[in-house]
């Protein structure tokens, strides 16, 4: 299912992308988030037309954030959609052993306008450790993580990942 999803997102890329006016800026808050692109991805209703990409969780925690992304001093913000998303812990160790996730620990709620909670937050930030100095370091990669509830999810599980270059780095 990951691999044609996410050939389906490479291929219309550039299709979809091309529809956004040239000078608009994606920058949705958490409910449009979980409303418009999680929840309607995971219930299978089409989305609008910003592309987020498609990734396996096993893919996406094997490379550093920099491998990620599409390098671009304007654009400090990107979108995934994570597959499988059924790690626990709070730390995901990158493949290659010289960097690292780790979680704030605390799920904050998402609550919609009436006050009910319709989903998950979870904060995340980057670390680098080095072989040589035996030092561990703090990037500038921030992660935000937003999942519906566990009773949404039929079969595999999806979430939805922000991840933002800050300004220092």
């Amino acid at each position: 299912m990951g691999e044609s999803l996410s050939r389906f997102s490479m291929e219309t890329v550039g299709t979809i992308s091309s529809e956004i006016p040239m000078g608009y800026r994606f920058l949705p808050t958490d409910e449009e988030l979980v409303t418009y692109y999680l929840h309607n991805r995971v219930f299978l209703r089409p989305l609008p037309a910003v592309p987020i990409q498609d990734i396996d969780a096993s893919d996406f925690y094997s490379n550093p954030p920099d491998n990620l992304v599409t390098s671009s001093k304007r654009e400090r913000e990107y979108f995934f959609f994570i597959q499988d998303e059924n790690r626990g812990g709070n730390i995901r160790e990158i493949e290659d052993r010289k960097g690292f996730w780790k979680s704030s620990e605390d799920e904050i709620p998402i609550y919609d306008r009436d006050g009910n909670i319709f989903a998950f937050k979870i904060y995340w930030t980057y670390f680098t450790h080095s072989a040589k100095t035996k030092r561990t370091r703090k990037t500038h990669w921030r992660m935000q993580v937003y999942r519906l509830p566990v009773h949404c999810y039929k079969e595999q599980k999806l979430v939805l990942g922000r991840v933002k270059r800050n300004m220092d780095g």
